[in-house]
């Protein structure tokens, strides 16, 4: 028994979509490592806020494991 019922699984799966897309603003790119005193070093890391510059090896972990969390449960969600 599936306790996401599945028609809500696409209101579910847009949700995580949402989050992951959230998740990638944070990332600092090409564009924006100018911002972070680190610059190059800090390519790929994730913000601590959006609005920010600061960004932490503790914020980047807790992003890659949110983000692998959400990439587990979706591939759960349609593993039928």
């Amino acid at each position: 028994q599936r306790l996401t019922p599945s028609e809500e699984r696409a209101r579910r799966l847009d949700r995580v979509r949402r989050s992951c897309r959230f998740l990638m603003q944070l990332m600092v790119d090409g564009d924006d490592a100018w911002r972070v005193p680190t610059g190059r070093v800090a390519r790929g890391g994730v913000r601590e806020t959006v609005w920010g510059d600061a960004a932490g090896i503790e914020t980047t972990a807790l992003a890659l494991i949110a983000l692998c969390e959400a990439l587990d449960g979706v591939a759960r969600a349609f593993s039928d």
